[in-house]
């Protein structure tokens, strides 16, 4: 993928998610599914490191905006764009979009 940082903005305002717990991570939130069946979401590894996640038809992918120290994915459209936010090592927050390899 390739992302592009997009300063002082977040992800989805008021989005929510489900969770789960599972034996590879400590938490997981998925957002609902695109009208392509696409899902995004973000999980927590047993490090405790935030990554996010798109799901196309069972096949995942992990998203990590590079040299953040958190990646959440919060939404996806038509074009397999993602957007999502990040945190950086000194703690601030980023948006981003994502735009998937064709």
């Amino acid at each position: 993928m390739t992302y592009a940082d997009q300063p002082r903005s977040t992800g989805a305002a008021g989005s929510t998610g489900n969770l789960k717990q599972d034996a590879e991570s400590a938490v997981s939130r998925a957002r609902p599914a695109h009208v392509l069946g696409h899902v995004v979401g973000s999980f927590t590894d047993a490090s405790g490191n935030g990554h996010g996640f798109l799901d196309q038809a069972g096949k995942f992918t992990q998203v990590d905006f590079p040299a953040a120290a958190s990646t959440d994915a919060n939404g996806t459209n038509v074009e397999g764009f993602i957007v999502g936010d990040y945190f950086d090592g000194s703690g601030a927050e980023h948006g981003y979009f994502a735009t998937p390899r064709r």
